[in-house]
Parts: C-alpha cells; sequence; structure tokens
C-alpha cells in the first residue's frame, strides 16, 4: 500500500500556514512524531493521510485521483460513506455500503479492519431490542477484540504507554462507557487516568476534555461525590485557562448533582444548574433543554422559566 512521505505532510502543514505543534493539535499525532515524519524518518499510511485531510475539510477528489489509483480511493470513499452512516446510526445503509467493501484491498489496513469492527459493535448495541443503546460485558469483550486489531498486546492496565492513533482512543471511550454501565468503576476510571497520561494524545484538547468529563462521570456514577465536585472543579478552572469549553456544560451539570447530594447550600446548586443551562443554550443542543425542564421541576421544584430568574430576584429582594 502507498505511503505518503514527510515531504507531502510539510508542504500541506505550510499550505495551511500551520506551526508543527498547531498541526499536531489538530491531528491524532504527536509534535514528536510529525518531526519524524516530515524528515522522511517514517512514512504515513496513505489512509491516515486521508483522514487527516478529511479533517482539515480539504476535498481529495482532485489529489488523489490523479496520484493514486482510483480504485483504491474509490473504495475509501465508500468505506468513508459506510462510517458516516454508522454514526447516524442508519445500520441499514451502512450495512448496504459496507457490503460493496469485500474482498477490496482496503480491507488488508488493519485500522479500516479495526474501525469496522467498532461500527460492528455499535450496530449490535444500538439495533437489539432489549436495552438498545446500552453495552453489554459481552460488548466490551468485542471492544477489546478490536483494540486488539491494531495492538494485538493489549493490556487495559498500559493504556499510558501506547502510541494512540485513528479510533483507539474513541474505542477507549466506549469502553469506559461500558465498564460505567455495568458497574465497574475502578477499571473506568484507571483507563481514564491512563488516557490523560498518555503523551501521544495530550496535544488534542478537545479529547483530553472529553477524558476529563468520562473521569468525573465515571467518579459521580460511583457515588463518590465529594471527589467527583473536586475533580469536577478542577477541570473548570482547566477548561477555562485552555480555552476549551465544549464539555464545560456537562462538568456543571455534574457539579450540580454532586452538590445537591452532598447538601450543599441550595443556591451553590442552582448557581451550577444555570449557568449549565445557559452554555447550552449558548452551543445550541436544543434536544437538552427538555431535561433541563425536567430537572428544574424534579430536583428544585419550580419551573424551568422561573428559576433562571432566580439570580435575577434575588439580588432584587436583597
Amino acid at each position: 500500500m502507498l505511503g505518503i512521505s514527510g515531504d507531502v505532510v510539510k508542504n500541506l502543514r505550510k499550505q495551511l500556514n500551520l506551526t508543527q505543534e498547531a498541526f499536531a493539535e489538530k491531528t491524532s499525532m504527536s509534535t514528536r512524531n510529525l518531526y519524524r515524519l516530515e524528515n522522511n524518518q517514517t512514512e504515513l499510511d496513505v489512509f491516515e493521510y486521508m483522514d487527516i485531510l478529511h479533517g482539515f475539510n480539504i476535498s481529495l477528489d482532485d489529489f488523489f485521483m490523479t496520484f493514486f489509483d482510483n480504485r483504491e480511493y474509490l473504495d475509501y470513499r465508500i468505506y468513508r460513506d459506510a462510517f458516516r452512516y454508522n454514526r447516524l446510526y442508519n445500520f441499514s445503509k451502512w450495512r448496504e455500503t459496507i457490503l460493496e467493501l469485500e474482498n477490496r484491498a482496503l480491507m488488508d489496513n488493519p485500522y479500516i479492519q479495526q474501525c469496522l469492527a467498532y461500527c460492528e459493535v455499535r450496530e449490535s448495541v444500538f439495533t437489539r431490542e432489549t436495552n438498545p443503546g446500552i453495552y453489554t460485558m459481552d460488548d466490551l469483550e468485542a471492544l477489546l477484540r478490536a483494540m486488539r486489531i491494531t495492538i494485538k498486546d493489549f493490556d487495559e492496565t498500559k493504556v499510558a504507554d501506547y502510541l494512540l492513533a485513528i479510533q483507539e482512543p474513541n474505542i477507549l471511550i466506549i469502553i469506559v462507557e461500558t465498564l460505567c454501565q455495568n458497574g465497574q468503576y475502578e477499571r473506568a476510571e484507571n483507563i481514564c487516568n491512563g488516557l490523560l497520561n498518555n503523551l501521544s494524545i495530550k496535544h488534542r484538547k478537545e479529547y483530553m476534555v472529553m477524558v476529563r468529563l468520562m473521569l468525573v462521570s465515571t467518579i459521580y456514577t460511583a457515588e463518590r461525590y465529594n471527589d467527583a465536585l473536586n475533580m469536577a472543579s478542577e477541570f473548570l478552572v482547566l477548561s477555562a485557562n485552555e480555552r476549551e469549553y465544549s464539555q464545560v456544560a456537562n462538568l456543571l451539570y455534574i457539579a450540580m448533582y454532586c452538590s445537591k447530594k452532598l447538601g450543599k447550600d441550595e443556591s451553590v446548586c442552582k448557581a451550577y444548574f444555570i449557568k449549565s443551562y445557559y452554555l447550552t443554550v449558548l452551543q445550541g443542543v436544543e434536544t437538552n433543554i427538555a431535561q433541563f425542564k425536567h430537572i428544574a421541576r424534579d430536583i428544585f421544584d419550580t419551573e424551568l422559566e422561573d428559576l433562571i430568574k432566580w439570580p435575577a430576584v434575588t439580588q432584587t429582594q436583597s
């Protein structure tokens, strides 16, 4: 299979006017690996390079139709379409599309095999009649097998030591979710800590914020409310310092619940709730508004419309 030289990657980075650090942050490689690549000490798999271009919203057609074998590129396009259908829960279209790749050279790539194995687990989980969307311990074993396609001796206690790429970090996040759903909180917490200490993904801020949220969620679900509240507060500060706000609303949400469980002052709980609500609105996540309305009634015994006026009302009365 064709490899991509460091010169091609370097030219792309310069065309995008990015430093090595900025380019590495927006891709799945560390700055050290990018340096080695650009100095032609290693090559990049063609499909990894395609994913990088896809991440930068760069059209692949003109370049790859002339630079690569047309059949190979068209196979990749089919794979990307299939993956997109799976992410959108359109499993009938996913299955129909993936059948087009049978016996194609693309299927020899272990990262493609891993991605498809992960997608098959998702299809199984979200199409089953009993408890759809809930991962079982059998699903956990299937996810671990998917990890071992690219990391033959994968050991969940050594997550911090692996060079993670492509779908591996995402599969580990689902493994953490699966462990939590099955009461395996210590294992889930250990994997989260391993991810947070993994040097190959530390430069990916958005991903690290997601792992932080998963860690706080794990500890909260294990009913260690004081630890979860302290960690949520710590991660909120880190998110502000890094100007990475994608999971702040969720961290505030958990902080509200922990404060309630710990019997904190009602004003503290309301402050967390209201901040989480407004951030959710600003982010345009309309599907969560109904949940906020339910919580306002269930937790604070009031309507959401009245609750979000609470700070102003309190200030006027005082």
